[in-house]
């Protein structure tokens, strides 16, 4: 699983206006609580099945990219690749607008019919072909994306830190609380209200860790309508 990317939360929201705009020095400044604490982080929502609209992420680019071979005569192979950023569709409530970040690629597994891009595409309503240039798919997903597609998704929770004793490179774990393991919204404690506690501890130095979202599944309309009914 790929961590959220960080976030410059300090840069001015006029640092990309391409023109200068008059101040209306009376115009008011409201926040819901002055003293609050700032780094809180906002409410997830529960998990369960939502609208999301999608883009790339800032920043970020749909590429072409080739496999390295595993032993010398091995042929590589050609993919695509995006890293993803999405925003939760729900009108109304507090957590309209949660981002929640994806990486995919067009690469079909052993034993897979298709591959995580060419489903995500036939989800938003731009199926791909089933044989197709690398450059034209390439293409083809820059260009459904320009639009900020809408697709389904099955949303879940997951506290994950970096196990800086692994001997791997960039191990990231998910946290296990109470013989539970946090990748899901339903193992994560509750408070005294019976409302699930988003913030949990790293077990390596006690530091506080905020859950996040990921996706699960991207779903048709059919799909999301079924296990909405089920659920």
């Amino acid at each position: 699983m790929i961590p959220e990317n960080h976030i410059n939360r300090n840069a001015s929201p006029d640092a990309e206006a391409e023109e200068t705009v008059e101040v209306d020095l009376n115009a008011e400044v409201e926040v819901a609580d002055a003293t609050a604490d700032v780094n809180v982080a906002p409410p997830l929502p529960p998990a369960g099945i939502y609208p999301v609209k999608w883009k790339v992420q800032k920043d970020k680019s749909v590429n072409a990219k080739a496999t390295k071979p595993k032993k010398i005569g091995d042929a590589s192979k050609a993919f695509v690749d995006v890293s993803l950023q999405g925003e939760l569709q729900a009108s109304g409530e507090d957590y309209d607008g949660s981002m929640i970040f994806e990486y995919m690629n067009s690469i079909a597994f052993r034993g897979r019919p298709t591959s995580d891009i060419h489903h995500f595409m036939n989800i938003c309503g731009s199926p791909a072909p089933n044989r197709i240039r690398v450059g034209e798919l390439k293409t083809m997903l820059e260009e459904m994306l320009e639009t900020e597609p809408i697709g389904m998704a099955q949303v879940q929770w997951e506290a994950q830190y970096l196990d800086a004793n692994s001997q791997k490179q960039n191990d990231w774990k998910h946290i296990k609380l109470n013989g539970k393991v946090l990748n899901k919204m339903e193992n994560f404690p509750k408070d005294s209200n019976g409302n699930y506690i988003q913030v949990v501890e790293n077990p390596l130095d006690g530091s506080e860790v905020n859950a996040r979202l990921y996706v699960v599944k991207h779903l048709s309309q059919a799909e999301a309508k079924k296990l909405s009914a089920t659920a």
